[in-house]
């Protein structure tokens, strides 16, 4: 086996199909989270549904590298338990003069919503969200394009919004 098959196996199982809407992580597929069955009532609180992300806006498209950007998402339960969401928004920077991970926590939020209460949330991206380590060691915010992603996890990308440093 080659060293590239785990990374291989690990995109392949963000493609697993889904079940009611989630991911069908179990500890069979991927290793990583308990195993969640559909219809099964200890699990029900678990999976008790925010799928309703939707209306992301930034507040503004174009920033310069000293300033920062407020992304807007509603957040609905669109389930019958009240439970926590955490939207996370992750940062991936298109084009960087270095090697970089495909995508980084930039912010996430935890609320509590009830069956069928929406909420809007604000997260903050700035400077220190979409800073490279150059090959000199100095930290600095690279003009350029980069892509805002928001999720329930990393591997479950829900919205995104492009936003240019210029």
């Amino acid at each position: 086996m080659s060293r590239a098959a785990p990374l291989l196996q690990k995109h392949c199982l963000a493609m697993q199909p889904r079940v009611d809407g989630f991911p069908s992580h179990s500890r069979a597929v991927s290793g990583r989270f308990p195993a969640i069955t559909a219809g099964d009532p200890a699990a029900e609180n678990a999976m008790w549904r925010w799928t309703g992300c939707r209306d992301m806006t930034l507040s503004r498209s174009v920033i310069g590298p000293q300033d920062t950007v407020t992304v807007s998402v509603t957040v609905t339960n669109t389930g019958k338990y009240t439970g926590d969401a955490v939207p996370q928004l992750y940062v991936r920077d298109m084009f960087s003069s270095v090697v970089k991970p495909e995508r980084q926590l930039a912010a996430f939020r935890r609320l509590t919503l009830a069956p069928g209460e929406s909420r809007r949330v604000e997260l903050t991206v700035g400077p220190k969200q979409l800073r490279t380590l150059g090959p000199d060691y100095v930290w600095r915010v690279e003009p350029g394009k980069f892509e805002l992603q928001l999720g329930d996890n990393a591997e479950n990308i829900l919205l995104r919004a492009d936003l240019t440093v210029e």
